[in-house]
């Protein structure tokens, strides 16, 4: 390990810190929270042990408690998996279940020094409890949009004094862009806050090919096609392009509902081979999309910062986003892309075509070297130790 590193890591080497996750990926759900897995790997690379330790329900298991305990990566997790008999008691069978791990945690490697939260609901809540009981000190990564005002299931108005009451006893909040820190900010403006963003994996995203100089541009979509990434939208903009020009083709791919994102292009009718489809996908497989496409689109209503953009630009890929959420802080229309407004059909067609017409402008390498700047796993991983270790000395 680099001397550098372990000198920084000093206080926190030997360490019980326990990434304390709402979502991450399992047998349940193989993709949810992956970039939570992410950050968790950037610490670990970073010379920092972490364990992740996270519950699903699982009506399918024989007993009420099931564990799985591995290592990924170099992150070690423990997934408690629960049942219940009725549906009344289902959220007391998942705090259990939360204790039930934490508990298992400690019995293998003693007390908790540090319980890093990411997403507030629901192991938040958990790490108050811990924090009441144990004094154990935790902080917060949040990445939900359920904090974002437009989002369609944003929180009501009766938990807000809950969520204050966790954020309050949090040494600190860590949202992973300026605008979801405004947010929490309206909930308990004296959170003390710092923004760290979602990470990438730079040396699996790669530096862009070389591109021949009058080859199709080469489109690109991932996610899980729900309807806040507004598909049909996207669709429609390339159809109205496809009867403007040919030089270009479109790639949609992610872990959504494949059968009917296929139906969807079906109704389109477009010229053969100018759209295709990709189902789940793991991390290599993501990678190598991005490696062999030449620009990123994202046409979303609402989105936090997503790991998507970060990734593209990773990969010297320009983008075409909606200015939703944290976009803004990733696009930059002068250097490494087109922002546009959201549900705007007209603006993302024109922005297609010009795109297109001006690819040539980009700098990617320019616009990968930036990414690793700010979302590489060195970048995002020493922050988040520092904060560990500025923590740690003031329990001291």
């Amino acid at each position: 390990m680099d001397k550098e590193i372990t000198d920084k890591n000093e206080l926190t080497k030997d360490k019980n810190i326990l990434f304390l996750c709402s979502w991450y990926p399992s047998k349940v759900s193989p993709f949810n929270g992956n970039f939570i897995f992410k950050h968790a790997r950037s610490v670990v690379k970073n010379g920092v042990p972490i364990t992740a330790l996270s519950v699903y329900e699982d009506l399918s298991i024989k007993k009420k408690i099931e564990i799985e305990e591995g290592k990924v990566e170099g992150v070690k997790h423990i997934i408690i998996y629960y049942s219940y008999p009725f549906k009344i008691f289902k959220y007391w069978y998942k705090f259990k279940a939360y204790l039930h791990g934490i508990q298992y945690f400690q019995k293998k490697r003693g007390a908790i020094d540090l319980i890093h939260v990411h997403v507030l609901f629901d192991a938040g809540f958990i790490a108050w409890w811990m924090n009441i009981i144990k004094q154990t000190p935790y902080l917060i990564t949040e990445h939900s949009t359920i904090f974002l005002p437009y989002h369609p299931n944003h929180f009501s108005k009766f938990l807000k004094p809950f969520i204050r009451m966790v954020l309050k006893r949090s040494k600190y909040s860590l949202p992973v862009s300026h605008d979801l820190a405004r947010q929490i900010k309206k909930i308990f403006s004296k959170t003390r806050t710092k923004v760290i963003p979602n990470v990438v994996q730079t040396d699996l995203f790669l530096s862009p090919k070389k591109k021949e100089p009058k080859s199709k541009i080469r489109f690109l979509h991932i996610s899980n096609f729900a309807p806040q990434k507004n598909i049909l939208g996207i669709l429609n903009c390339f159809k109205k392009l496809s009867e403007q020009r040919k030089d270009f083709s479109l790639t949609l791919a992610g872990d959504g509902d494949l059968k009917k994102l296929k139906q969807m292009i079906h109704k389109f009718n477009f010229p053969k081979g100018l759209v295709s489809h990709q189902g789940k996908m793991d991390e290599q497989q993501v990678a190598d999309n991005f490696n062999t496409h030449d620009a990123f689109v994202l046409f979303s209503d609402y989105e936090n910062l997503p790991c998507v953009l970060a990734e593209a630009q990773a990969c010297g890929m320009p983008i075409i986003a909606t200015d939703v959420g944290g976009v803004k802080e990733m696009v930059d229309s002068s250097e490494n892309g087109i922002i546009i407004k959201n549900r705007d059909e007209k603006a993302l067609l024109e922005s297609l075509n010009q795109m297109i017409d001006d690819f040539g402008k980009y700098n990617r390498n320019q616009i990968r070297d930036k990414a690793i700047e700010k979302y590489g796993e060195s970048a995002v991983g020493k922050q988040m130790i520092s904060i560990y270790n500025e923590i740690l000395n003031s329990e001291l």
